[in-house]
């Protein structure tokens, strides 16, 4: 996102493209560019803290977006599971890497590396 700012312009033409956002990084850059690619009404769940940042206001009360706050393991989270064990969810283009597990080590430096990896996922 950082690297790429125009990354998501093209889902913030006419009125939006997203019905559904989970923002799991916490960044309000993150949050203040995911809005304009809400469809109206759509909605925000925040799960990655951060912080204290500014809101972009305008643009959750001219979208009207619900913007809802995850914590742990509440009802939402199972819900979330299951529609991403269904395939209602695809976050396959979100996934920098898949390593085997015997290469855990090289996979918790490849995450931390925020400039070249956005999520690192270790198969069993």
């Amino acid at each position: 996102m950082r690297d790429e700012p125009d990354a998501l312009a093209a889902y913030a033409a006419a009125k939006g493209y997203f019905d559904l956002c989970f923002e799991a990084s916490g960044s309000a850059l993150a949050l203040q560019r995911a809005l304009p690619t809400m469809v109206p009404q759509g909605t925000v769940v925040q799960l990655g803290l951060g912080g204290e940042f500014t809101l972009p206001i305008n643009a959750v009360i001219t979208r009207e977006v619900r913007l809802l706050g995850s914590f742990r393991f509440h009802a939402d989270f199972v819900e979330a599971v299951n529609l991403l064990g269904s395939g209602m969810i695809d976050v396959r283009p979100l996934i920098t890497a898949v390593l085997p597990f015997e290469e855990a080590t090289a996979a918790f430096k490849l995450a931390s590396r925020r400039d070249s990896a956005l999520k690192v996922q270790m198969a069993f």
